[in-house]
């Protein structure tokens, strides 16, 4: 009816199967893509998977929920100590509808402004996938593009 908003066009977030190496080993994390007007990929990672895969090395950070402040929150130069047994898998594949994430998101205490989107299963589970360029330029780890691969580094 006039004046009601209509509902938004269900977003897509489209499933990639790009090379991601992580200081020159392959890594297969399930990556998703968000596509911009020129078809470019921008693509994003789960948290807890980075965290994962990072611990150990100089970018290592661990993540956590601040239930008071409803908050994401993330510890930098802190060993991964939080596995909550969703790393490195996700109960879906292919490309999937997302949701812009509404977390307030912490590193260190401090709101950080960190692009994020989550994908939710069948059963109503949600998952945190972030901008893995953000994720980088906030955590200390580099991305870039090869040619074939996103190469993450972790070295200074």
């Amino acid at each position: 009816s006039a004046g009601q908003p209509s509902e938004p066009a269900a977003q897509t977030a489209y499933a990639t199967s790009y090379s991601i190496l992580v200081d020159g080993e392959a890594v297969a994390f399930d990556a998703y893509a968000l596509k911009d007007a020129n078809g470019n990929d921008t693509n994003y990672l789960k948290l807890r998977d980075v965290a994962h895969v990072l611990n150990g090395t100089a970018a290592q950070f661990n993540v956590g929920w601040d239930n008071t402040a409803k908050a994401i929150t993330i510890t930098t130069d802190a060993a991964y100590t939080s596995p909550n047994g969703s790393e490195m898998s996700t109960p879906f594949s292919g490309n999937q509808p997302y949701a812009a994430n509404p977390s307030t998101i912490l590193v260190n205490g401090t709101q950080t402004d960190l692009d994020a989107i989550t994908l939710t299963d069948s059963d109503g589970n949600g998952y945190t996938y972030f901008k893995l360029r953000d994720l980088g330029d906030a955590l200390g780890f580099s991305v870039d593009w090869n040619g074939t691969s996103i190469v993450i580094s972790t070295q200074e």
